[in-house]
């Protein structure tokens, strides 16, 4: 019998959060950066969320009244004028949503390191946004996609890494609390696009990771390709690869579709 839900093509959050975290920052990245915060005080990440709270509240205001101005005049230059004001302010809300949603909450705050905590929190961050701009899909429990633009700007939507964890916003599920499941194709094809945040010294690839990132190239080429084909294209490419190395990387990495049966076309 197939499986009906193939962990296999999915990572949990907070291995994918660990899994950038790495591509990223290399040597840097101790590991702990999701349960870090800024200090020991929690009072600190309380006035960071108070802080984007109010610049989202002067930005509503301020959009309120431009839509209600706005919507008095006709097509010309102080109407265009609004569009662009609107636009702007559209975009600033974009980001502090962003910044927001990738704040730690207290309970999964264990240590207080504030290098760590700025690595994690810049990594939830562009994660963050790679949900949002749909370069990265994201799973709310087995079956239902995370519009991430859309959820974080409910309060009710919270994000947990360091559990795999988020509360949807009763208007997208009843469900309450489920886990985050990303998957695996999506985030590794989107990794390759990512340039590393720190200097370091000229990357060293194991044969599993080499194989890993040549197969995602692979993918962004070819919508299907049949197993042998793929094996004979990365033995081309990567000096001694095992067939048993490659079986293994196939499972864990080749894209659903390449697994599927039917006519494929390379």
């Amino acid at each position: 019998m197939p499986l009906k839900f193939d962990l296999d093509n999915y990572y949990f959050l907070l291995q994918a959060f660990d899994r950038l975290g790495r591509h990223l920052y290399r040597s840097d990245w101790t590991g702990m950066e999701a349960f870090a915060s800024p200090s020991d005080d929690p009072v600190i990440l309380k006035n960071q969320l108070k802080e984007l709270d109010d610049q989202l509240d002067t930005i509503e205001l301020e959009k309120m009244a431009l839509f209600q101005k706005g919507g008095r005049l006709e097509m010309g230059q102080e109407k265009e004028q609004i569009d662009q004001r609107l636009f702007e302010l559209q975009k600033q809300e974009q980001e502090l949503l962003n910044q927001k949603c990738a704040l730690p909450s207290y309970r999964e705050t264990l240590i207080a390191d504030y290098d760590q905590y700025q690595r994690g929190r810049q990594a939830r961050e562009i994660l963050f946004l790679g949900f949002a701009n749909k370069k990265v899909k994201a799973l709310f429990g087995l079956d239902q996609i995370i519009d991430w633009k859309l959820w974080r700007d409910y309060e009710s939507f919270e994000v947990s890494v360091t559990l795999s964890l988020a509360t949807a916003p009763p208007e997208y599920s009843t469900r309450g609390d489920a886990p985050v499941f990303v998957s695996k194709d999506s985030f590794e094809q989107w990794l390759t696009t990512l340039q590393p945040l720190v200097e370091s010294e000229p990357e060293i690839l194991t044969k599993k990771e080499q194989t890993i990132r040549h197969m995602a190239k692979l993918a962004e080429i070819h919508e299907r390709m049949k197993k042998e084909d793929c094996w004979q294209a990365m033995n081309t490419e990567i000096h001694n690869l095992t067939r048993n190395m490659f079986n293994g990387v196939w499972k864990d990495h080749a894209p659903i579709q390449w697994k599927k049966p039917g006519r494929r076309t390379n």
